[in-house]
C-alpha cells in the first residue's frame, strides 16, 4: 500500500470519507427537514426488509386503486376546471399558481419560503371562495 501525503493509505482515506458521509447523513436526519424526509420509506426499501418477498403482497391491491383513479380521470375536464378556477385570480396570482402547479418550489420562483407560503395560502383562499 502506498502512503498518501497526509500519511493515510488509500483504504484509510476511503474509510475516512465513508465515515464523513455517514456523519453527514446522521446529522441531516436530526434536522427538521431530514427527519421529515426519512419518515417516508419507499416500498422498495420496505420490500428489502422482508425475508419472504411474497409477504409483501399484503401491501398491494394489484393495481386496482390506480385503475379506479385513472377510470375516473378525464384530463380534458380536469384542465377545463383548473383554467376556470384560475380565472378567479389576478394575472400575477395566475402566473404564480401555474408555476406551483408545474412543480415550482420557492427557490425556483425566486422568493423566500415565508413569502411563498403566504402567496400560496392567499391563492388557495381565493380559489376556495364561492362566487
Amino acid at each position: 500500500m502506498s502512503k498518501r501525503a497526509d500519511g493515510m493509505t488509500m483504504d484509510e482515506a476511503r474509510e475516512y470519507c465513508l465515515k464523513l458521509e455517514r456523519d453527514r447523513i446522521r446529522s441531516h436526519r436530526k434536522s427538521d427537514q431530514g427527519a421529515f424526509e426519512f419518515a417516508f420509506m419507499s416500498l422498495d426499501a420496505h420490500v428489502e426488509k422482508f425475508d419472504d418477498p411474497t409477504k409483501i403482497a399484503i401491501f398491494s391491491d394489484d393495481g386496482t386503486g390506480a385503475e379506479r383513479i385513472f377510470d375516473r380521470c378525464d384530463e380534458s375536464e380536469r384542465a377545463r376546471q383548473i383554467e376556470e378556477a384560475l380565472l378567479r385570480l389576478s394575472e400575477d396570482e395566475r402566473r404564480f399558481a401555474r408555476a406551483v402547479l408545474d412543480g415550482a418550489t420557492w427557490r425556483e420562483v425566486g422568493i423566500s419560503r415565508q413569502l411563498f407560503s403566504y402567496r400560496l395560502s392567499s391563492v388557495i383562499k381565493k380559489l376556495s371562495e364561492k362566487f
